[in-house]
């Protein structure tokens, strides 16, 4: 049996004044993940604290410098990265969090300017830092809402507004079939020949009840991928399959924080898009607005997915 990852840490300080604890484990995207603070319902209290190695001051260069996204983040983050492969995070307001070359510990750096609360820190550090911590182990974040259907994972992208949500969540209420959300809106997957979807991640717009079980399977495999385009009322439903090069495109630009990579991490990730599209299906599905279509938009994909 292969040795499993060394947790991810979240080295975030706590106010002062609170008790010193051991921590939470949590199962996040296929990984433990350690924090000094329970994230869901699914966490763990930790018997010992997890340590890990404290990230080296060093000379950063700018990888990104732009939008936040949405995560509990200001307007404005820079990205930068060093020679070894560490990523720095700095916002507009002073803090700034490290990722080490291994997405193992995302540190808040000491003498950030930043006057956030612990939970304000907390909150981007589950933003950008651990997405690329996510991204250099592997696992890629997709801005998608994603049911469960036989056992495999179909995730559903657009773009803001368009209604993937809101597909997923009636896919789920539908008395005449047997899917099941996992996903509300930020999916992290493992691309290549063998996609998977690994649903245990925290979803910031659902509630604790609403959220993945944590009884629930880590990984399903990835069957398809959905680009959502709205039209009229009156329009026609048009469901077709994208040709492999067009697929990747679609994957690549529903990962979230794509652009707070450096070439290297981005190249990997472009022919992990790649690799997927000979296996998963992507298909453009353009459907009438109004909630009273949204069985026949069901009714659509079930035929297409059974």
């Amino acid at each position: 049996m292969s040795p499993q990852p060394a947790p991810i840490v979240l080295a975030i300080p706590q106010p002062a004044g609170a008790v010193e604890a051991a921590g939470f484990l949590h199962r996040v995207a296929g990984f433990e993940l350690w924090s000094p603070r329970p994230l869901g319902p699914g966490a763990r209290p930790a018997k010992r604290r997890i340590s890990s190695p404290r990230v080296a001051e060093s000379a950063w260069s700018v990888v990104h410098d732009g939008p936040g996204l949405d995560l509990g983040e200001l307007r404005r983050v820079v990205s930068l990265r060093d020679a070894s492969g560490q990523y720095r995070f700095d916002y507009e307001d002073g803090e700034s969090f490290v990722v080490d070359a291994i997405g193992s510990r995302i540190e808040r750096r000491p003498g950030t300017t930043g006057e956030a609360t612990a939970t304000r820190s907390l909150e981007r550090a589950l933003g950008a830092p651990l997405i690329v911590a996510l991204a250099i182990r592997g696992v890629h974040v997709l801005h998608a809402s994603a049911i469960a259907l036989g056992g495999a994972a179909v995730a559903f992208t657009a773009a803001p507004g368009v209604g993937k949500s809101t597909l997923a969540a009636a896919a789920e209420r539908s008395t005449r079939r047997d899917w099941r959300r996992i996903s509300d809106d930020l999916l992290p997957v493992r691309l290549g020949p063998s996609a998977s979807a690994l649903p245990h991640f925290p979803q910031p717009k659902l509630s604790s009840s609403a959220q993945y079980p944590a009884a629930s399977p880590e990984s399903l495999p990835l069957r398809a991928l959905v680009v959502l385009e709205r039209g009229a009322e009156e329009a026609h439903l048009s469901l077709a399959r994208l040709e492999a090069a067009r697929g990747a495109i679609a994957l690549a630009e529903a990962t979230v924080a794509a652009r707070w990579f450096d070439r290297e991490l981005l190249a990997s990730h472009l022919a992990a898009c790649a690799a997927t599209c000979g296996a998963v299906q992507v298909m453009r599905l353009v459907y009438p607005s109004g909630l009273g279509r949204l069985e026949e938009v069901l009714d659509a994909l079930s035929l297409e997915l059974a």
